[in-house]
C-alpha cells in the first residue's frame, strides 16, 4: 500500500488515514481508520455506490475494533472501451491481492453492491462473506429507471451541481443529516456526468441474481424501509433469489442506512460478521466432545 496520511476536515475526515493509489492505470483511494484493527484475516472491504466515496463510511469507525476496515474508492473514470462495473470489480481484485488479504468480508452499497456482487461471483469461497446495502443486482429492481431518469443523471454540471444537493437528500431519506448529505455531494463532483450515467447504463443491463446464487458465499442485505430507488419488496425479492440471511430492514432510512442511522446498521454488521466467525470458535469445543 502507498503510505497513508491524515485527511483533514471533520467530521467524515477525522481521524481517517488516505492512501493514494493505482488501479488498472488509474488513480484510485483507499481509507482506513488511524488506530483500528490491521489483521489481513479479518479485512472488511467497504466499496460505497456510485458518486459515493469511501469516506463516507467514516460512521462504521466502531467497527474497526474487531476488523481490519478498508474503505476503497475505485477509479472514478472508466476506459472507454470498458463495462464500468466489470472494470470496478477488476479494481476491486487487483485491490485485495495488493493488500494480501485473507478470506476478506466485501461490504458494498448500491452500485458498490453490484460490484462487490461480481467480485463474490468470481471468488467465491475465497471471500469470508458479502454485505449488500441497498444495492442493485437487477434491472427489475430500479422501477425509476425510464429515460428520462437517465437524462437527468447526465445533465450538464452546472444544472447537476444545483440539483445534487436535494437529490441526495431524497435518496438519503429525511433521517440523513446535513454532514452525511453534504459529504456525497461533495465527492460526487469527482465524478463526470458521462461517467455516472454509464454506471447507470450498466446497471440497467444487469442481471447478477443467478449467478450470485450460484456462487453461494455467505450474504446479509441491508436496506432501508423508504428507500425510494429501490423499493423493499424488490429488494426482499431480489434477497431470497440470491440466499441472503438474513434481510435486514432499518426501520426510517432511505438508500444509505449506513449514513443515516449508523448505529443501527453497525449492530446489524456486527452480528453478520460475529456468525461468521462461530464455525472457527466452535471447532476445538468440537474436538473435545
Amino acid at each position: 500500500m502507498a503510505s497513508l496520511r491524515a485527511s483533514p476536515s471533520p467530521p467524515f475526515r477525522e481521524a481517517v488515514l488516505q492512501a493514494e493509489l493505482e488501479l488498472r492505470g488509474k488513480q484510485a483511494r483507499s481509507f482506513q481508520f488511524e488506530g483500528g484493527s490491521r489483521d489481513p484475516g479479518r479485512a472488511l472491504v467497504c466499496i460505497a455506490g456510485m458518486g459515493a466515496n469511501g469516506r463516507s463510511f467514516a460512521r462504521q469507525r466502531p467497527l474497526s475494533a474487531d476488523r481490519f476496515v478498508l474503505m476503497l474508492n475505485t477509479p472514478s473514470a472508466t476506459p472507454a472501451a470498458a463495462d464500468t462495473l466489470e472494470f470496478a470489480a477488476d479494481a476491486v481484485e487487483d485491490f485485495l491481492d495488493s493488500e494480501h488479504l485473507r478470506q476478506p468480508v466485501l461490504l458494498g452499497s448500491s452500485f458498490g453492491g453490484a460490484v462487490a456482487s461480481l467480485v463474490a461471483i468470481r471468488r467465491g469461497a475465497r471471500l469470508g462473506g458479502l454485505l449488500l446495502v441497498s444495492p442493485v443486482l437487477a434491472r427489475s429492481q430500479i422501477p425509476l429507471a425510464f429515460p428520462g431518469f437517465l437524462n437527468f443523471v447526465g445533465a450538464p454540471a452546472p444544472v447537476a451541481r444545483f440539483l445534487a444537493p436535494a437529490a441526495i437528500q431524497i435518496m438519503g431519506g429525511f433521517a440523513l443529516d446535513r454532514d452525511g448529505r453534504d459529504e456525497i455531494v461533495r465527492e460526487s463532483r469527482n465524478f463526470s456526468s458521462g461517467e455516472l450515467k454509464r454506471r447507470l447504463k450498466s446497471l440497467l443491463a444487469l442481471n447478477l441474481i443467478p449467478a450470485l446464487r450460484d456462487a453461494r458465499v455467505p450474504t446479509v442485505w441491508i436496506h432501508g424501509s423508504r428507500d425510494l430507488l429501490v423499493p423493499r419488496g424488490r429488494a426482499r425479492r431480489a434477497a431470497a433469489a440470491v440466499g441472503a440471511e438474513p434481510f435486514v430492514l432499518i426501520r426510517g432510512a432511505g438508500h444509505l442506512p449506513y449514513l443515516s442511522h449508523p448505529r443501527v446498521f453497525n449492530e446489524a454488521v456486527a452480528a453478520f460478521l460475529a456468525r461468521l466467525d462461530l464455525p472457527a470458535a466452535a471447532e476445538p469445543a468440537a474436538a473435545g466432545g
